[in-house]
């Protein structure tokens, strides 16, 4: 059985996140892959548009903030093995729109 209050989240994170926050990134990076895989996908988009033609709004994330977005794609993006990490996406992307989502 997976103890939620020790598999800590390995993401660096501008703001720090909650207890609580942590327990539910913890439950989305334990789900099939095909699941993660088809959500940071959706972030992804979701950061685009964020940085476009969403104006900067946060409501328009899928996990409705900046911070906790990027804290979940992160999380996310680590939870694949190393040969399982996603072609389309890098890490230094995801610390790019952090860098650019955080102005």
């Amino acid at each position: 059985m997976l103890n939620m209050k020790t598999a800590k989240c390995s993401c660096n994170v501008m703001n720090p996140i909650s207890e609580r926050q942590q327990y539910e990134i913890n439950l989305v990076v334990h789900q099939d892959e095909i699941f993660r895989y088809q959500l940071l996908s959706r972030m992804k988009m979701d950061c685009e548009y964020f940085l476009g033609f969403g104006n900067m709004v946060e409501k328009y994330l899928w996990a409705g903030s900046v911070q906790l977005q990027i804290a979940y794609m992160k999380a996310i993006w680590n939870s694949f093995p190393k040969d399982g990490k996603p072609e389309w996406l890098t890490m230094r992307q995801i610390e790019r729109y952090e860098r650019r989502m955080a102005q």
